[in-house]
This record gives structure tokens, C-alpha cells and sequence, in this order.
């Protein structure tokens, strides 16, 4: 954690080995020891977005029994092709689907004489931001979308070219055939509020700067931070949070994200600006 660690030089370090250690002298079980790990979270200054799951919560987070999450699109006064992109968490053939499905919709509302995209990520509470940014590759086009810069400002950026997801130079995901948009150069509006966070909040991070393109809502939860999995002997997944969100014109994140509209209504808003 002291290594890697986004705010790691604001941290007292000895303040946490001693307060761990005093606690580690009543420990009994791995449990025990798991709950001294999360207590010493609260002096990372991270939001609260690191984290600790259990083996037995990672072998049912990618277990093939759990469901896709359900995403949702229709076509709105004949003219604006809107597309709900719920948080993502599954297995690698579950974040192909979840790709997949989401650019099947996009090709299906792409049909229409279009006047503009509605991204809605109002309801999208994160994990996997992968497939979400591969599977809206087609709406954001090929390109980087953003970057991650670490704690020894070393950046590495996130991209889309081809059908693949991209960090850095390394392909994550990739669609064999991937779908490319007709109606290019429209506007585009993305939804946001409170419950947009973590890697939603990198998707949303990934449209802003892009042409013709607004955010409207209320403010994003404020995990744009990314975070580094790391497993320990007994199967136990460390998430620490190691990174944090820099936009494509170099703007950095790590709290909360206002929208360009703030709105009560923002399916509506929206949909009245792309048809002005």
C-alpha cells in the first residue's frame, strides 16, 4: 500500500504500522486480519474507494452463474438514439457480451436519420469499465479517451482503435466485428447524478472534451480514481486505489464531476438541446 498508493506521500505511514500491529496481537483468524487491512483505508485519503473482498465475494463476483447487468436503449421522437449503460462486473466472456450488446443497440438505433446520442450513465455504480468504453467505442470513435497517472506522475493513457480496448499499448478486449457509426459528427449528451461512479465515472470521463458533446445531471459520485487489484495468500483481492482520472485534454479528476447542465431532468434537457 505505502508503494502504491495514489496519495501515499500524505499518509503517516508509522501511524498505521503501529495502530495495525497493536491490533494485530489480538488476531485469531484471516477474518480478523481482513478487517485490520480495512481499517487502515481511512488514512489513505483515497475517498474512501479502496477496498477488500473476501475469496469466497471474488469467486461469486466472476462466478458464471452471475447475471449480465441489463442494459436499455430506445429511439426518442423518431430523431435520438438513447442508450443506458448500467455498471458492469462478470467474467471476460461477460464483458464480451456486455461489448457486444451494447454495440448491436447502437447499430440498431444507427438505422434512423439520427439528430444525436444520449449516453445515459446516471444509474451506473461502475467495475469494469472496459467493456463499457469498448461497447460506446462506436459513439465515442476510435481514439484515446483519457488517462490513468499514478502517484509518480507516470500516465498511461485509455483508447479504442479497431474493435479493441486499449491501456497504453496493451489490448484488453477486443470485438471481432466491431460496429462503425453512420451518423457521425452529431451531438451527444451524457447522464449523470450521484450514483455515477468509479468506472462510470472514467466512461463519462472518456466523452468529455469529444465534439458537440454536453454532460447533463447532478454531480458524479467522486471515485475518478482507478484502482489496482491485488491478490493475497488466501485468495482475498486487495482493490487499492493507485491512480487517478485524466481527461483527453490533460485535465485531472479525483473527486467529485459537476455536468455542463445541472438538471432535475436530464432525459428531457437533453433530448430538447440535440433537437435545437
Amino acid at each position: 500500500m505505502k508503494t502504491y498508493a495514489l496519495y501515499t506521500d500524505e499518509v503517516d505511514w508509522d501511524r498505521i504500522r503501529e495502530d495495525s500491529n497493536k491490533q494485530l496481537l489480538h488476531a485469531k483468524t484471516v477474518e480478523d486480519v481482513h478487517g485490520i487491512i480495512k481499517e487502515s483505508f481511512r488514512y489513505l485519503k483515497d475517498g474512501g474507494h479502496s477496498s477488500l473482498m473476501s475469496s469466497k465475494g471474488f469467486k461469486n463476483m466472476t462466478s458464471n452463474e452471475r447475471k449480465t447487468p441489463v442494459i436499455t436503449s430506445e429511439l426518442l421522437e423518431d430523431k435520438i438514439g438513447y442508450i443506458k449503460v448500467p455498471g458492469f462486473v462478470g467474467t471476460p466472456l461477460m464483458a464480451q457480451n456486455f461489448a457486444q450488446e451494447l454495440q448491436d443497440r447502437i447499430k440498431i438505433l444507427d438505422q434512423s436519420n439520427l439528430e444525436g446520442w444520449i449516453v445515459d450513465l446516471s444509474e451506473n455504480s461502475g467495475g469494469n469499465m472496459w467493456p463499457m468504453i469498448l461497447g460506446l467505442s462506436p459513439i465515442l470513435e476510435d481514439g484515446t479517451y483519457g488517462y490513468f497517472r499514478d502517484n509518480k506522475e507516470n500516465v498511461v493513457s485509455w483508447s479504442c482503435k479497431e474493435g479493441q480496448v486499449y491501456i497504453g499499448e496493451n489490448s484488453l478486449l477486443k470485438l471481432e466485428n466491431p460496429y462503425n457509426i453512420k451518423n457521425k459528427d452529431k451531438k451527444i449528451a451524457v447522464l449523470i447524478g450521484s450514483k455515477t461512479a468509479s468506472s462510470g465515472e472514467a466512461t463519462l470521463v472518456s466523452f468529455i472534451g469529444k465534439k458537440n458533446t454536453l454532460v447533463f445531471g447532478s454531480e458524479s459520485a467522486g471515485f475518478t480514481t482507478g484502482n489496482q487489484s491485488f491478490k493475497l495468500k488466501d485468495g482475498a483481492q486487495l482493490y487499492l486505489t493507485t491512480t487517478v482520472y485524466v481527461d483527453r485534454n490533460k485535465k485531472s479528476y479525483g473527486r467529485t464531476i459537476k455536468p455542463d447542465f445541472a438538471s432535475f431532468n436530464p432525459k428531457e434537457d437533453s433530448a430538447n438541446w440535440i433537437l435545437q
